[in-house]
């Protein structure tokens, strides 16, 4: 099992995820990619933190700061990165590279003062928990299993600093003292795109990368060739089929995995297994999260009325759904889930295969309440007295996928679409994710 790395939307909390998907589909991802996240998209974002960690490792060394102020020069210089990031570039929109923090970024740019505090202070801050939901709570773990980071809070790992070191301190060092002044103790950044220091920041962090980015940022990210559980290099094998057989830009979706499955079946057949595993769960996965968001929008109804509806839309059956699929999944749900949940998932599957949609809705219904159950939470749906849906935690109305489309339905990334980004930026023509 390679579960050590939890993704941090994994972190399920009563309010969301109510039938515990994430935790099973992550351990599923967990046996193709082992060292990213959903979060972990941005190869900037690991450049930022490994002059974050370097320059603090430099400080406590120089006896300039004390250990325990580590994490507030890493945010200082978080902050820093990212005014010479967003000055750099064209397109701070949302996506892989997109820079965290960029809405109060934006907005202190376009002030009048032409400065900007660097600080730990809520004013400087360009989130509300920078520590949390900035690069040290978002890329640290991942990072640490790439075998970028040490154990610790202190520093980088060997290979990591030789390269920070070699490729990156070159275009600082004109203003690397300056630069070491305000990320140690805060300060005043002015925000005019010529000066030394966003100058300086922005060739290491904008432009196209150099042979020597690709290869580092590809041998330890993409394909997790020093994480201590490699899967025999099935990461990176994975990584060049989807370079060949997805558009990197795009969300993976079912078609997809089905050509690299059909592409490493006899190269690389323990690969193409756990695609398989992928596909089976997925499909059981992707019309359970919509049927059982589609019961939030329903209350006061009776489960046949809904269920007439769901065939009607439908049709009279799922034959797309593969019982001996799911039943060679079933072990491993149920030490993910559990095996009350993995009933209820195996009673959906059952009902949806034959079109018994009333049978399904009152197996989502139990699904959810053992979810629940589990953090001390009541059921977002359940039946009342009268047999009526009693909706807890309503949804938001969504017209439900035709029929046609379910059997291509496909809703979560087994964290591919991080690699898929990671793989973009970091291909020849790349420009790191940042114009």
């Amino acid at each position: 099992m390679f579960l050590t790395l939890e993704d941090p939307r994994a972190r399920v909390k009563g309010s969301r995820d109510p039938l515990g998907l994430q935790p099973v589909w992550s351990g599923f991802g967990r046996h193709i990619i082992v060292n990213l996240t959903t979060v972990t998209d941005s190869l900037r974002g690991f450049t930022v933190l490994l002059l974050g960690r370097y320059f603090g490792e430099r400080l406590l060394r120089e006896g300039r700061i004390e250990e325990e102020e580590i994490v507030d020069v890493f945010l200082r210089v978080e902050q820093a990165c990212a005014y010479a990031r967003c000055l750099a570039r064209r397109n701070n929109g949302p996506g892989p590279g997109r820079i965290l923090g960029i809405e109060r970024v934006r907005r202190r740019i376009s002030g009048r003062s032409g400065l900007v505090r660097i600080g730990v202070d809520p004013g400087a801050t360009i989130l509300a928990d920078q520590k949390t939901y900035g690069l040290w709570g978002l890329f640290s773990v991942s990072a640490r299993v790439s075998k970028l980071l040490p154990n610790g809070p202190v520093g980088l790992g060997p290979e990591a600093a030789k390269f920070v070191e070699g490729h990156y301190l070159p275009h600082l060092t004109p203003v690397f003292e300056r630069l070491q002044r305000l990320v140690a103790r805060g300060g005043e950044l002015k925000l005019n795109p010529r000066s030394p220091v966003l100058t300086a920041l922005g060739r290491v962090l904008g432009g196209q990368l150099s042979a020597a980015e690709r290869r580092f940022y590809r041998t330890y990210l993409c394909d997790g060739e020093y994480c201590d559980h490699r899967v025999g290099g099935r990461q990176a094998t994975f990584r060049r089929q989807l370079e060949s057989h997805s558009k990197l830009g795009d969300p993976i979706n079912r078609d997809e995995l089905v050509s690299i499955r059909r592409a490493v079946l006899t190269s690389d057949p323990e690969l193409a297994r756990h695609i398989d595993r992928i596909l089976a769960l997925e499909a059981l996965l992707a019309p359970s999260e919509v049927t059982f968001g589609f019961l939030q929008t329903r209350h006061g109804q009776d489960p046949a009325d809904v269920a007439a509806t769901l065939r009607e839309r439908w049709g009279e059956s799922m034959r797309h759904l593969d019982p001996d699929g799911f039943a060679a999944i079933r072990d491993e749900i149920a030490r993910l889930a559990g095996e009350d949940i993995t009933k209820c998932m195996a009673g959906v599957h059952e009902a949806l295969l034959v079109g018994d949609y009333e049978a399904a809705i009152r197996h989502l219904l139990g699904w959810n309440r053992f979810v629940m159950t589990n953090r001390s939470a009541g059921p977002w749906v359940r039946l009342d007295d009268g047999d009526a849906l009693d909706v807890r935690y309503r949804g938001i109305e969504r017209e439900l996928p035709t029929g046609a489309a379910m059997p291509s339905l496909w809703r979560n990334s087994y964290f591919v679409n991080a690699l898929k980004a990671l793989a973009a930026q970091t291909a020849e023509t790349s420009t790191g994710g940042d114009p």
